[in-house]
């Protein structure tokens, strides 16, 4: 996959909206690198374990939407190949699984 600038929007339990621009080579990269900064940003509240993230890759915009269930069941799957072990790594790393 291409590298892509990406901005990633979520939403709080305190129900804010956040977002962040992140530059990542997958969908779900992008939602780990996204939840990672937004994480360590002193304006933003707790973050949920569950819930969408929205996604935008720009330019052009094109937007996506990641149940993070879903990115924690991918994550946890069995890779098929070297490139997708080292992908599902690397997005559990970021988030700390």
């Amino acid at each position: 996959m291409a590298i892509q600038q990406c901005r990633v929007i979520v939403e709080d339990a305190d129900n804010f909206e956040h977002s962040v621009v992140v530059t990542a080579e997958s969908l779900y990269e992008a939602v780990a690198l996204g939840i990672d900064l937004l994480r360590k940003n002193g304006w933003v509240g707790e973050m949920p374990a569950a819930g969408v993230v929205r996604v935008r890759v720009e330019p052009p915009p094109v937007e996506h939407m990641v149940d993070l269930r879903t990115l924690k069941r991918w994550v946890e799957l069995r890779a098929k190949s070297p490139r997708d072990v080292a992908m599902r790594s690397k997005v559990k790393q970021i988030l700390g699984w």
